[in-house]
C-alpha cells in the first residue's frame, strides 16, 4: 500500500489493534511516513487512539519503535495525549529494515519477536538477533550481598560457597592467611555489626 493517505493508514492501525499482524503492517507504513515527513503527529494520536482504546500495549510498541528508528527520541505521555521529539535525530536505516522485515514475516505486534526483530535485527540465517547476555559482575553482587546482611551471615555463605567449591572441583586452595580487607569492605563489615 503507497503512502498517500496517512490519515487511512493510522485509521487501519487502530481498527487493526485485534490483527496483530495487520497492525503491524500499518505501524510499518506510519513508521515509513514518518521516516521521510519527520511529523510525529501520526505516531502520537494513534497512541493516544490505543490507549483510549484500552490497548497500552500497543501504544507502547509504537514509542518502542520510534526509540528504536530515532535513537534518542523523547517518547512521553501527558493529560492530553503523547509526544514523541525527533528533532536533530536521524533515523536509524538498519533498524527500518528490521522493521520491513518483520513485517514482511508476518510478526505480530502482541509477539516479544516483532519486538527483538525490529531492535537487534536478524542474522546471516535470517533468524532473529538474540540480546547478549550482561558479564556478571562479582564485585558488585559480592558489594551488594555485603549490604544487605550481617557479618555472620556473609560467614556462612562464604562456607556455603566453599564446601560447594570443594565438592564440584579437585583444585581447592586453601588460604595461607587471612586476606587483607580494603578500607570500603573494612567499613562494610563494621557497620554491618
Amino acid at each position: 500500500m503507497p503512502i498517500n493517505n496517512i490519515d487511512q493508514i493510522e485509521s487501519n492501525f487502530y481498527r487493526a489493534l485485534g490483527n496483530g499482524k495487520a497492525a503491524a503492517v500499518a505501524l510499518g507504513l506510519m513508521m515509513e511516513a514518518v521516516v521521510i515527513s519527520r511529523d510525529t503527529t501520526v505516531l502520537c494520536r494513534a497512541m493516544k487512539r490505543a490507549a483510549g482504546k484500552d490497548d497500552e500495549a500497543a501504544a507502547q510498541v509504537v514509542g518502542f519503535v520510534a526509540k528504536c528508528i530515532w535513537p534518542g527520541a523523547k517518547v512521553s505521555k501527558a493529560d492530553t495525549g503523547f509526544s514523541i521529539k525527533i528533532k536533530g535525530i536521524d533515523a536509524d536505516p538498519a533498524v527500518v529494515e528490521n522493521l520491513n522485515k518483520a513485517v514482511e514475516r508476518g510478526y505480530s505486534i502482541r509477539n516479544a519477536t516483532f519486538r527483538k526483530a525490529v531492535e537487534l535485527g536478524f542474522d546471516e540465517d535470517g533468524k532473529v538477533n538474540e540480546k547478549a547476555k550482561a558479564e556478571f559482575d562479582a564485585a558488585s553482587a559480592a558489594s551488594k550481598f555485603a549490604k544487605a546482611h550481617t557479618t555472620a551471615e556473609l560467614e556462612a555463605f562464604i562456607a556455603a560457597l566453599q564446601g560447594v567449591r570443594g565438592t564440584t572441583s579437585d583444585a581447592v586452595v586453601e588460604p595461607t592467611a587471612e586476606p587483607a580487607l580494603t578500607d570500603a569492605q573494612q567499613e562494610l563489615v563494621t557497620d554491618a555489626e
